[in-house]
């Protein structure tokens, strides 16, 4: 196990996760919002009006400084992209911050493995709500009632 602390300690990793779940939180709030509320729609005949242009990914660099400015995250790199090209790539704030700040590049490589478990659980869960198989406000302890020892019987899915 103090392999595994002095690694962390070494690479930044305590800030380099965070970096990418506030990463994840944008792509998957920008990706699930029009499934969650019935938005998307087939469209069978391109409209060159609707094409992703760079312009339209100006707000990018606001929604990703406000959670910087807030704390949230010490930095991201955001790159979007399509088959023919890189319509927009920047980096923003820092990599670390311990020991030493080091500004976010855009060729900064990411530590992802742990987020296949947020990922795959957070799937899953949606999926069981969407079947109607589960409720995000109910108990844990309602599925699974050893959950409730030690204090946590209150806490929801």
């Amino acid at each position: 196990m103090h392999a595994d602390r002095d690694y962390e300690k070494a690479i930044g990793r305590s800030f380099l996760i965070p970096t990418m779940y506030g990463i994840l939180l944008i792509v998957l709030c920008l990706l699930i919002e029009p499934l969650l509320w019935g938005k998307v729609r087939a469209r069978v005949i391109p409209d060159s009006s609707c094409e992703l242009r760079e312009e339209k990914l100006e707000p990018i660099a606001e929604v990703v400084e406000n959670a910087i400015r807030e704390g949230q995250i010490p930095g991201a790199v955001v790159l979007v992209g399509n088959e023919d090209r890189v319509l927009y790539r920047r980096a923003f704030g820092y990599r670390t911050l311990v020991p030493d700040k080091q500004i976010m590049t855009e060729d900064t490589i990411f530590d992802v493995a742990s987020l296949t478990k947020v990922v795959a659980t957070t799937t899953a869960v949606m999926q069981l709500v969407e079947k109607g198989k589960l409720k995000l406000e109910d108990p844990v302890a309602s599925h699974w009632p050893a959950f409730k020892a030690n204090g946590k019987k209150n806490i929801t899915v």
